[in-house]
Order: C-alpha cells, then sequence, then structure tokens
C-alpha cells in the first residue's frame, strides 16, 4: 500500500499544536507496519530538509491561495 499523507503540521520541521506530533506518530506507525508513507507539508519557506523533493500541484481555484 502506497500513501500520500497531507498535513500542515509534522514534528520536528514545523510544529505549532497537538497535531504535529499526531501526525508524526501516524506517519512512523504506518511506516513501521510497512506502508509506503509520503508526507506534503505546505512549503512555509525558510526551512531545509534533507532529502526533500519540491513537485508543484494543481489546485482548483476556488480553493484560494
Amino acid at each position: 500500500m502506497r500513501i500520500l499523507f497531507a498535513t500542515a503540521e509534522l514534528t520536528p520541521i514545523v510544529s505549532v499544536g497537538g497535531l504535529a506530533e499526531a501526525s508524526a506518530g501516524l506517519v512512523k506507525e504506518l511506516r513501521s507496519q510497512g506502508v509506503d508513507v509520503d508526507v506534503l507539508i505546505p512549503d512555509y519557506g525558510g526551512i531545509e530538509l534533507e532529502d526533500e523533493s519540491l513537485e508543484s500541484l494543481d489546485v482548483p481555484a476556488w480553493v484560494g491561495e
């Protein structure tokens, strides 16, 4: 199984509240069960990651910027 996990926060990259810890915990558990998980977070700028890849997404206009 392959999952694209989209979240606004992910510990330790960007954390404002409990969502970051919950997201990281879920991704870790899925990976421990052998699930192939890719994580998608917004580009907040100024954060450099190892092994990161940047890809553009086509977002419907009704979503906004």
